[in-house]
């Protein structure tokens, strides 16, 4: 009977732990399908997030290599918004050839264009903003993973570090004697800037001074100072004037006038050089004829001057208009002359009387000179310069000076030369940034504050 009782106790202990036993497997297996359930829910955020890092990475990728392309546009004139989107469209259809690149209904597609498969792939779209900027929208996508980036450009002007100098020149500059550049409204209209290879890229002695900054793109030039030298306001005897002298300026190419949107005006040929005093209007001087204009001569519209030639204005000259030449190439500069002497009065061509013979003419302001390939010398006052002053070389002697309403550029590596008295005053603020005469592409600039990310 003892025994008995004994087993059915040992039963009772081993029917306990099993149910006890029962329940901790339940619980565990519980456990364990949560925990396996929630490693997976880890597991496909991580596989999201890793998508979702590669779509952005894949979109920021699209936005460099676009920008890149976009930075490398050029465009001439004056285009409208629409102009430009299609030009555009053009220009990546040439430059992209390993992608699809559609325009219609004012939007160019671009697709096709894959990076490695393991970053995702990306597509654009490229149309017009609310201000007619460039808009640039790049959706990058890696499985089911989109994100975009939305960047828009502007079109800048070309000749950005040669029409925002008061004096740019290909050579060296030489300053000596008494010689002053200063700006008529603040020192950075009296900025210049050499783009000589040369060793003395400055050379400027006596009693000169330069009001703005001076620039180089020679890391390797030198800039000599002799005597009482001042630049930017600076003495060159105070270390401090290294502070207005730059030898890290761009490398950038001077461009060309073209005199031909100014060569049709010029209709009246001369037929014989002038004798004495006289009223010109609208000529074109025959190669050759190496004219002399004395006494009061009054110029007005086009003066356009072929090549060869070295025309010569002495005593009380007026021009109402513009002076371009033929352009000879570099290097012809001893057979093709303009000389200015006496008292000089060049007025832009806005000044002219509204009659039939200017008609578009007096729409053309901010040029006075433009002689490519001719070497152009002042030598006594010549007043107010209604416009920008170009040649192949330049030299400004004696008593010159003068208020130049635009630029003064000089094209050739010859030494831009400015002795005795010579006094030019810059004043930028009437005319617009690139004259008439000059073709400069515009480029395109991405704008940073309109940088999205959705």
């Amino acid at each position: 009977m003892r025994t008995r009782r004994r087993s059915r106790r040992r039963f009772r202990r081993r029917g306990a732990s099993y149910v006890l036993a029962l329940i901790m497997t339940a619980v565990l297996s519980t456990m364990a399908m949560a925990m396996v359930k929630s490693s997976g829910v880890e597991v496909r955020k991580a596989i999201n997030q890793r998508e979702s890092v590669r779509a952005r990475l894949a979109a920021e990728s699209g936005v460099a290599f676009l920008s890149k392309k976009l930075g490398q546009f050029e465009i001439s004139g004056s285009p409208t918004p629409e102009t430009v989107l299609s030009n555009l469209a053009t220009f990546l259809n040439d430059e992209l050839p390993g992608g699809t690149v559609s325009y219609g209904g004012g939007q160019i597609q671009v697709t096709g264009l894959n990076i490695d498969s393991s970053c995702g792939t990306f597509s654009a779209t490229v149309g017009l903003s609310a201000e007619d900027d460039i808009e640039l929208d790049v959706e990058g996508l890696s499985s089911q993973a989109r994100r975009n980036i939305g960047l828009q450009y502007e079109l800048v002007p070309g000749g950005q570090g040669i029409f925002d100098k008061g004096i740019v020149a290909g050579g060296p500059i030489c300053l000596t004697g008494n010689a002053h550049i200063d700006g008529a409204n603040s020192s950075d209209e009296a900025t210049i800037l050499s783009l000589s290879d040369q060793t003395t890229v400055y050379d400027m002695m006596g009693n000169c001074s330069v009001q703005g900054d001076i620039y180089s793109s020679n890391p390797e030039g030198q800039c000599d100072l002799t005597g009482n030298v001042t630049i930017g306001g600076v003495n060159a005897s105070d270390p401090a004037v290294a502070d207005h002298i730059h030898f890290d300026a761009e490398d950038v190419e001077i461009p060309r006038p073209d005199p031909g949107v100014f060569e049709s005006f010029a209709t009246n040929v001369l037929s014989s050089p002038p004798s004495g005093s006289g009223t010109y209007v609208n000529i074109r001087i025959p190669a050759g004829m190496n004219p002399i204009f004395a006494g009061n001569t009054q110029l007005r519209g086009v003066v356009f001057i072929e090549t060869p030639n070295t025309v010569t204005f002495v005593g009380n000259m007026n021009l109402q208009g513009v002076i371009v030449t033929q352009d000879p190439g570099s290097g012809a500069t001893a057979s093709n002359k303009v000389l200015f002497a006496g008292n000089t009065t060049l007025q832009g061509v806005e000044t002219l009387p509204d009659e039939p013979q200017y008609s578009g003419l007096r729409d053309m302001a901010g040029a006075s000179v433009l002689a490519p390939g001719f070497n152009v010398q002042f030598t006594g006052n010549f007043g107010t310069v209604g416009g920008t002053l170009a040649a192949e070389k330049f030299g400004f002697l004696g008593n010159a000076s003068a208020t130049v309403k635009g630029n003064i550029i000089s094209f050739g590596d010859e030494p831009y030369s400015m002795t005795g008295n010579a006094h030019i005053t810059i004043d930028r603020s009437e005319y617009g940034e690139i004259p008439p005469g000059f073709s400069v592409p515009s480029t395109l600039s991405s704008v940073a504050s309109s940088y999205v990310e959705y």
